[in-house]
């Protein structure tokens, strides 16, 4: 199944479907959460019905809808068939419907970056507003570290830009195995300044994962063309705060920390608001 997202998201989204039932809705317990006031908190299920699948409506407030009908009951989905619920329009194709690999394949390229293979910083962008919606509605916080390779334009100088792909590349891997895989997102923002998307962090939680961050690339050794390249980081980190009004605040927080990191000597952290 790949989700087709209203305008102004990211196309062609794939979910694959388990074993035996899939739930949405806008609560964190469904299989597939969306951010939408328009969602119920458990609006609706597919389920397997023979050797097929089937949606039901859970008595959502603004329900769900195929081909125009709101749909009653329980009602079989043929692959192909597509579906609304709030904004979101899914649409259901089989597992080895070729549609569905094509799709997959362009949706990968519009969120990856192709050197690193972390996600780009479009798709930072969509994160951080979901994270700032989910934060806002339960009442949580979440931290955003901006992290910059110290002296990147010397690398390019002194051993060519193959060199410095290698370096960005072995970077990229440090830092997403300092991070909680499975929690926190990485992204390359822009030339060599990569990004962290840190859901449940506060301020000193996130300096703490900065400097974890920090120390790994330091003893980082990367190896290129016979030669060993070590290199450093600077580090800014923000935290969300109830005034903002968007996931932009903290991370124009974490920048200006960043930015206090690299005027203060590089290879450390700093943080918006000073501790």
């Amino acid at each position: 199944m790949l989700l087709q997202a209203p305008p102004g998201e990211l196309p062609g989204k794939v979910f694959r479907l388990g074993a035996s039932l899939c739930r949405l809705g806008r609560g964190s317990d469904n299989d597939i959460v969306l951010e939408d006031e328009r969602v119920s908190r458990h609006h609706a299920t597919l389920a397997r019905l023979g050797s097929g699948w089937a949606i039901k409506d859970n008595r959502s407030a603004h329900g769900t809808w195929i081909d125009g009908a709101r749909i009653k009951g329980t009602v079989p989905l043929m692959s192909g068939a597509r579906f609304h619920v709030g904004t979101s329009i899914f649409k259901f194709v089989s597992g080895d419907d070729i549609e569905s690999k094509v799709h997959e394949e362009i949706y990968r390229t519009t969120i990856s970056d192709p050197l690193t293979g972390l996600d780009n910083r479009r798709k930072l962008e969509q994160d951080l507003e979901r994270e700032h919606v989910r934060a806002r509605r339960h009442g949580r916080t979440y931290s955003v570290l901006m992290l910059d390779v110290d002296h990147f334009k010397r690398v390019n100088d002194t051993y060519g830009h193959s060199a410095g792909d290698a370096v960005l590349v072995g970077v990229s891997a440090a830092i997403v195995g300092a991070t909680r895989t499975s929690v926190d997102i990485v992204a390359r923002y822009g030339g060599e300044e990569i990004a962290v998307l840190a859901p449940e962090t506060d301020l000193a939680s996130a300096v703490i994962l900065a400097e974890r961050i920090r120390a790994t690339v330091e003893s980082l050794v990367i190896e290129h063309d016979g030669r060993q390249i070590r290199v450093t980081l600077s580090v800014g980190c923000g935290e969300s705060l109830p005034i903002d009004d968007n996931g932009h605040a903290p991370r124009e927080r974490a920048d200006i920390a960043l930015y206090r990191a690299k005027t203060g000597g590089r290879n450390r952290v700093a943080c918006e608001p000073e501790s």
